[in-house]
């Protein structure tokens, strides 16, 4: 009776068939939670956002821009139900924090008894099977500390999850956590490492440990100014099966304030339930200033466990200068690491960049202590499109800067950051 409960959970997951007791604690973690990763055949380890990325990649709650609120129901015909609430909180210095409660209701099996010598005595009716975890994720811009990578948007993160299995009257408890760190330039490839599920529970064989490798490459621009592309590849390696691979696409058309995201993916293990592996989803994003908010479904076939279907909502609230989810700000193009100019000529230094969609953007001159000595640019929220930062050599009307000294232009993009160091000359 147990194994039987147990190998539910362990086939929902589509994990071995050998799957026992001790391996199969926590299965249900390999499942993505949102109708936007599911859409993707749970390829997102490079390019979660948000709320999306709390379970896959916890480096990925950096991008979101917005205080943010996340709901998403899964439900299949066999009765399997699960529910995935989220919130991410922006918060200064940047560093972003997101929490999670994830629970999967299945109504397992008939329950039968035994006598003392094993014979069989009859049933009872179903028994529940339930499996939920609670969990935290914090995730920081390290550009900081990895000079020279600007371009690339180095962000890491840890995520922390305490988690609860039950099976007819038996229950578990377990704690788990991951570390991820992402590569996410805003156009071309990027990448994501993840160390998934490290943790123990009372089974003592710990939930299914598993460490993910992923690449992506992504364009802003494939027929329209207001379009994009994005394609991803995921290699999960867990300690209890083969490497397997995931894939996915997201094609995105903006127009004004709405977006529309059209979704596929592909995922080899579901194929351990007699499912073809493939997944589509579909979204859109209504991009108000203060309040965006957007709906997502997917569906993915799973195989002798019938048609797994999500609707996914996501509400998020404007805070400050932090203005849009999902916000993707890139520098126009490739920089000097240092820009040289004569402003007592006339000359000025430019730091161009192209916004994908409505920000809000700030400028500052910093010195070479990083104190601010200037502002370039009030909050100001610009439309999507080509835009330029520029500074002329003045702290103030008529004072020059210190000639031959370095100064930095800093520019806030919701929460991204760009920097670009400059040395005015007199000749």
């Amino acid at each position: 009776m147990r194994r039987a409960a147990i190998a539910l959970l362990a086939a929902l997951a589509a994990s071995s068939a050998s799957a026992d007791a001790g391996t199969s604690f926590g299965e249900a973690l390999r499942l993505s939670q949102s109708a936007w990763a599911q859409g993707m055949g749970d390829a997102q380890a490079a390019s979660a956002e948000g709320v999306s990325a709390i379970g896959v990649n916890p480096a990925g709650v950096l991008t979101s821009g917005f205080t943010t609120f996340h709901l998403t129901h899964s439900f299949m015909v066999t009765g399997i139900n699960e529910d995935y609430f989220a919130y991410v909180q922006p918060l200064p210095g940047q560093t972003t924090m997101g929490l999670s409660l994830y629970v999967m209701r299945a109504p397992g099996g008939v329950r039968e008894f035994e006598d003392e010598n094993g014979n069989w005595a009859g049933e009872a009716g179903p028994y529940p099977v339930m499996f939920m975890s609670g969990g935290a994720a914090w995730a920081m811009d390290l550009r900081r500390f990895l000079p020279g990578l600007d371009l690339l948007r180095p962000s890491g993160g840890a995520g922390l999850r305490i988690m609860s299995q039950q099976v007819d009257r038996e229950s578990w408890l377990g704690v788990s956590g991951d570390l991820g760190v992402r590569l996410q330039p805003g156009a071309g490839f990027g990448g994501g490492l993840v160390l998934q599920h490290v943790g123990l529970d009372e089974s003592g064989f710990g939930p299914p440990r598993q460490f993910v490798g992923a690449v992506s490459w992504r364009t802003d621009r494939l027929f329209t100014a207001g379009d994009g592309f994005l394609l991803e590849l995921d290699a999960p390696l867990a300690r209890d099966r083969a490497l397997l691979i995931r894939g996915g696409g997201e094609y995105r058309l903006i127009a004004g304030p709405l977006a529309l995201a059209f979704r596929g993916g592909y995922r080899e293990e579901l194929a351990d339930t007699g499912a073809p592996g493939f997944s589509a989803g579909l979204g859109f994003r209504w991009l108000s200033r203060r309040a965006p908010w957007g709906l997502d479904c997917a569906i993915v076939p799973m195989g002798t466990l019938g048609t797994r279907h999500a609707v996914s909502l996501t509400i998020g609230m404007a805070s400050g200068a932090r203005q849009v989810e999902n916000l993707n700000v890139t520098i126009e193009e490739q920089q000097a690491p240092v820009r040289v100019f004569y402003p007592t000529k006339g000359e000025r230094v430019y730091l161009p960049i192209r916004i994908r969609e409505p920000a809000e953007v700030s400028a500052k001159l910093l010195d070479e202590s990083g104190l601010s000595v200037a502002i370039l640019m009030e909050p100001t929220v610009l439309a999507a499109g080509r835009h330029e930062i520029g500074w002329d050599g003045q702290i103030a009307p008529g004072v020059w800067a210190q000639f031959d000294r370095t100064y930095h232009i800093f520019v806030q993009a919701g929460n991204q950051s760009f920097y670009l160091d400059c040395v005015p000359k007199t000749e």
